[in-house]
C-alpha cells in the first residue's frame, strides 16, 4: 500500500468518525432539549399523601436507640462484607440485618400488644 492510499483511507476513516461525531451530538442535543410537556402526561403530577407510620408514635427513645444502634452496626457490616467479601463477614451481616429486624418487630409487636391486648396472646 502506497503512502498516498494511506492517506486517502485515514481521511476516509476521520470522515466516517465525522459524521458518527456529528449523529452523536444531534442525539444527545435532542435528549437534553428542555421541554417538559413533551411526556408530562406519562407522570402523575399529584402528590401521594403519605400516612405517618402509626407504629412509630409509640416508640420510646430507649427502643429508638436500639433501632438506631442495630442500623448503625448493620451498616457498619454491610461496608465491612463488601471490603473484605468472606463467609464471617456475610455472616456477620446478615446477623446484624436479623437484629435490625427483631427490633423493629419487637416494637411493632409491643405496639400491638399496647393497644390490642386480648390480641397480644
Amino acid at each position: 500500500m502506497t503512502s498516498k492510499q494511506k492517506v486517502e483511507e485515514l481521511q476516509n476513516n476521520i470522515d466516517s468518525m465525522q459524521g458518527e461525531f456529528s449523529s452523536f451530538m444531534l442525539l444527545l442535543n435532542g435528549l437534553t432539549k428542555n421541554n417538559p410537556t413533551t411526556h408530562a402526561d406519562d407522570y402523575d403530577l399529584e402528590p401521594y399523601p403519605l400516612d405517618p407510620l402509626p407504629f412509630m408514635d409509640d416508640v420510646n427513645d430507649e427502643e429508638l436507640q436500639k433501632m438506631e444502634e442495630a442500623r448503625q452496626a448493620y451498616v457498619a457490616a454491610v461496608a465491612a462484607t463488601k471490603e473484605k467479601q468472606d463467609e464471617e463477614s456475610l455472616a456477620a451481616a446478615a446477623s446484624a440485618r436479623f437484629h435490625v429486624l427483631l427490633n423493629v418487630s419487637c416494637s411493632k409487636l409491643s405496639d400491638l400488644s399496647l393497644k390490642h391486648p386480648a390480641q397480644a396472646h
